[in-house]
């Protein structure tokens, strides 16, 4: 989920600033999650009922799209084809207005395909935007800041630590270089309480594991993956591996993130940095 929310927060800042409608079709499963649509700027096809889905999904749009490279091949067609995976993937930022890419024309439809499309500028400037369209629905919000406000009460601290434990499919993940053990998390949990002595910690991980430190009571999250991601997005600090799920969190709730890069990373305090772009 974290991956598309990303990838679709890059062209949602580009409609934001060129007045394109923003259809997404590929983001139907995570879809009613979200208070969408927003301002008119975005179109999510999805339907609950599984063969509605089928037919919008499966039939309806690979046809149609079809069609449209079809018409893109004609002189004055208003479809424009822009495939990112043919360009330079090293680049952090990827402009739909590039002069090479032709698109100067008042194009009705661009069909983009591709990962590495990011427009690192635009989402910073359009961030508050892209907050409001990463946002689920009220029922999320208010069962995230009760559970935040039971965690805060336990102890009576006034800063919380969201622990991000990625293990499970990060064993295979670019070779295993970011799956740690639990060890590892010990480690750094018992690193930032020396830093941050007034903090509760909770662990959120992808798998049933806890964390044991003497003397420390740390809570599980243990929701689901939007539960998990409203929850951690309402931590002040997060601490982890690199991942995408982490930078959504901190972008959206203004948490202070630190990735781990190495087993043996401890981070000081001015280390956790506000996630503004990507």
């Amino acid at each position: 989920m974290a991956n598309r929310l990303l990838l679709s927060a890059s062209f949602f800042a580009y409609c934001e600033e060129y007045g394109y409608q923003f259809v997404y079709p590929h983001f139907d499963v995570y879809a009613p999650y979200f208070a969408w649509p927003i301002k008119g700027r975005l179109r999510v096809y999805f339907s609950t009922i599984p063969w509605i889905h089928k037919l919008v999904i499966k039939l309806f749009f690979p046809v149609r799209i079809k069609f449209m490279y079809k018409l893109s091949r004609l002189p004055n067609a208003k479809v424009a084809i822009v495939d990112v995976r043919k360009y330079d993937h090293t680049k952090k930022e990827f402009m739909l207005n590039q002069p090479h890419l032709g698109l100067d024309k008042p194009y009705r439809t661009v069909l983009v395909q591709g990962w590495s499309f990011r427009n690192p500028q635009l989402v910073e400037k359009h961030r508050k935007e892209i907050i409001a369209y990463m946002m689920p629905k009220q029922y999320y919000m208010d069962s995230a800041k009760r559970w935040r406000d039971s965690v805060m009460d336990q102890k009576h601290q006034t800063v919380l630590v969201g622990i991000h434990m990625r293990l499970g499919d990060f064993k295979d993940f670019e070779g295993g270089r970011y799956y740690y053990e639990v060890k590892v998390y010990e480690k750094l949990v018992s690193h930032i309480r020396s830093i941050l002595p007034n903090a509760s910690f909770v662990v959120f991980s992808n798998e049933s594991v806890d964390i044991s430190i003497p003397g420390l009571y740390i809570q599980r999250s243990g929701g689901n993956a939007m539960e998990d991601l409203v929850r951690m997005s309402m931590c002040h600090y997060i601490a982890g591996p690199p991942s995408t799920f982490s930078i959504c969190a901190a972008f959206v709730g203004h948490a202070l993130l630190y990735h781990m890069h190495y087993a043996t990373s401890m981070p000081a305090l001015e280390e956790f940095q506000e996630v503004v772009s990507f």
